[in-house]
């Protein structure tokens, strides 16, 4: 006789559990396992006087087949079970779901503890692509197609059901200003599924905020910067992006624009900022009553001539403002109250470099004077009476700043990336300021002329990469340097004495070879010329 109904399970962790029906006369039972299947190959392993034998830790296996047979009193063994039971972890059955889709896909049967890859969607729907497996029919895809997967139930036995995910094979983004002062507009983006491409740039323009980049709700934080490459952002068939906007300051804003138009007897003069150029340009307003610095980032780069090997490397470490323009002869006249430049036409001279001030006018000739050793300036001058109306801390240019701002990482004679070829008359300097030779001529035969002539209107040449104006010519830019052999390395500020200041970038009188990058002058901190005017920077902190 042999016992009946064997069956063989196990639970998650491999415990083997064995049971069958009892044999009549039966006073034990043995049981056998073979790993190949065979009964010859197997080995009778354990007698038991019962007809289950539960919890076989030590014998716990995958892929053993078990046989039982009974065993009698008078000492016969029995026949082994006529069926024989495979023995594997028992574990669970994935079926698919084409949720809205068609074709056929069949079970998968997953064990316990044991990762599995899911089987490659074999669903199609017209007009979608298939976006993964979600656990219910309307949920969002937790599975990608072919994933790695273990354990989706705990269950011995139970059948989990994932649904197919699908998605439009295109959808739109829409971009929203997320602001009602906020003005521009922008097209809808047709995104093509499972292709990587780049938002559009964005053209929203929100006046004292900086655009930041996008989020997905209108009160949430940024998730894509501006014209970043993405994917599938999307599931669905429309995605509205909007806009994230931070206030501008002065140590997020690329423009600042100092406002003077309250003149010289004003008690303060309103400070803005601009992420952008206005869409009208820099107009005559922000040569003439307004005034505006270019936020120029920190950096190294290789200072003096390196056509002649007169150069050296340095870093600067902090970002700082660097004016967009010279300063004109209106708004010095609006900041002090004079007129004291030599080029005086009444109808040409607002927009012109304000000239004949001297480093001494623009910072003082007392606490304005002691430079390295301290910043402070007269507030009599120039720079002390910006001081206190903005509250901000304007000065000269260092001689590494100029020429770094100058520069704008170019390594060449001008700053355009062109040399000239002609230390005297030169198409490369026609470009990018005003010397001699394209109009400056002699300043005695022009002080009343257009400025056809002599100094040029601030901006009529080719602006750098960095767009800032005539760092060529027109006029000398005076700097804070003392006059001595150059200072290289870290932050360089130059001797910490002497008897006379530096100024940069040549002049409207002067040829083609000494209006370079590198070029550099000396004068005395009192001396007054038609050739030397300046231009602002603001130091900052980080």
């Amino acid at each position: 006789m042999a016992p009946e109904g064997l069956a063989a399970t196990t639970n998650r962790t491999g415990d083997v559990t064995l049971a069958w029906e009892p044999v009549a006369g039966a006073y034990a039972y043995q049981i056998r396992r073979s790993k190949t299947g065979a009964f010859e190959d197997g080995t009778w392993l354990n007698t038991v006087t019962n007809t289950t034998y539960a919890d076989w830790t030590a014998e716990a296996r995958t892929d053993y087949t078990y046989w039982v047979r009974a065993q009698f009193e008078s000492g016969k063994v029995g026949r082994w079970s006529e069926g024989k039971e495979g023995c594997r972890h028992k574990g669970y059955t994935v079926h698919f779901d084409a949720n809205g889709g068609t074709g056929e896909m069949a079970d998968l049967e997953l064990r316990f503890d044991e990762p599995q890859a899911l089987t490659g969607c074999g669903f199609s729907k017209s007009g979608n692509v298939f976006a993964g497996w979600a656990t219910t029919a309307g949920g969002s895809s937790v599975y990608a197609d072919g994933e790695m997967v273990e354990n989706l139930s705990l269950e011995p036995g139970a059948i989990v059901t994932l649904y197919a995910c699908w998605a439009t094979s295109s959808y739109t983004v829409k971009f929203n200003k997320n602001a009602s002062a906020a003005t521009g507009t922008m097209a809808d983006q047709t995104m093509t599924r499972n292709a990587s491409a780049a938002l559009r740039a964005n053209s929203f323009v929100r006046a004292g905020y900086k655009f930041a980049g996008w989020a997905t709700s209108a009160s949430g934080a940024k998730v894509y910067n501006d014209k970043q490459s993405v994917k599938n952002i999307t599931t669905g068939s429309t995605i509205t992006l909007y806009a994230v906007w931070e206030a501008l300051t002065a140590q997020n804003a690329l423009y600042m624009v100092i406002d003077l138009s309250g003149g010289a007897n004003a008690s303060s003069y309103p400070v803005s900022y601009l992420s952008a150029i206005p869409s009208g340009g820099w107009t005559d307003t922000y040569k003439t009553t307004k005034l505006v610095l270019r936020r120029i980032e920190s950096g190294s780069f290789i200072m003096g001539d390196n056509q002649t090997d007169e150069s050296h490397r340095v870093t600067l470490t902090k970002p700082f403002y660097c004016g967009i323009f010279e300063v004109t002869q209106k708004q010095w006249e609006l900041v002090i109250g004079t007129k004291p430049s030599y080029f005086r036409n009444a109808s040409y001279y607002m927009a012109r470099p304000v000239e004949k001030v001297s480093y001494d006018m623009i910072r003082g000739s007392s606490n304005g004077s002691k430079w390295p050793a301290s910043n402070a300036v007269d507030a009599d001058s120039f720079l002390g009476k910006l001081r206190v109306r903005t509250g901000i801390s304007f000065d000269l240019p260092t001689e590494a700043q100029w020429e770094y701002a100058c520069r704008a990482g170019t390594t060449t004679h001008y700053n355009s990336g062109k040399n000239y070829t002609d230390a005297t008359r030169d198409s490369a300097m026609d470009e990018v300021g005003r010397y001699f030779y394209n109009g400056g001529g002699y300043p005695e035969e022009n002080q009343y002329s257009t400025t056809n002539k002599g100094t040029a209107k601030v901006g009529s040449y080719l602006p750098n990469a960095w767009g800032l104006y005539d760092m060529h010519g027109n006029v000398w830019e005076q700097c804070l340097d003392w006059y001595g052999t150059q200072a290289y390395g870290i932050n360089p500020a130059g001797p910490s004495s002497g008897s006379y200041r530096m100024s940069r970038g040549g002049v409207f009188c002067y040829s083609a070879w000494g209006c370079t990058s590198s070029s550099r002058i000396v004068g005395s901190p009192g001396g007054q010329s038609c050739r030397h005017g300046f231009r602002l920077v603001q130091n900052l902190s980080n």
